[in-house]
């Protein structure tokens, strides 16, 4: 269960909800890449349904002293920028914070999602990153 990929405790206690609620193991920290190249790296990817799962924290949109309103409103619009290029990959973006990890039901949500995707359509591309320490690359 332990995996050094995930980037913060949002992620970790999201994986351990997916445990406790019977979703089906997901990719961790893919890379998802578009006609144009690299998309971006995703939290989760559940290839066999073409599902991009993003566990956002707001920290991500946090400002460095002296970044202001501009600097914000960038990290904001970068986002959205990214979305909408996963999205256009036929995707299934779902995305959650802690307010929705912590709802009863979460995991069910998560399911139906999962089962509301639409895999053939799909048209990026994906690696998957190894686990560290692993001398094999992930399948």
């Amino acid at each position: 269960m332990l995996d050094g990929r995930r980037e913060s405790p949002l992620e970790s206690a999201s994986a351990v909800q997916m445990l406790r609620g019977e979703v089906p193991p997901p990719e961790v920290q893919s890379l998802v890449y578009d006609d144009h190249g690299l998309v971006g790296r995703v939290d989760f990817w559940w290839e066999e349904f073409a599902v991009v799962g993003e566990a956002d924290g707001l920290s991500k949109y946090d400002v460095l002293p002296g970044g202001g309103a501009a600097a914000a409103q960038e990290a904001l619009r970068a986002e959205k920028r990214r979305e909408d290029r996963l999205r256009a990959t036929d995707a299934r973006v779902v995305r959650w914070g802690w307010a929705e990890l912590r709802r009863p039901g979460w995991a069910r949500w998560l399911r139906r999602e999962l089962a509301r995707a639409e895999p053939s359509r799909f048209r990026g591309r994906v690696v998957l990153t190894a686990r560290p320490g692993s001398q094999y690359p992930p399948r």
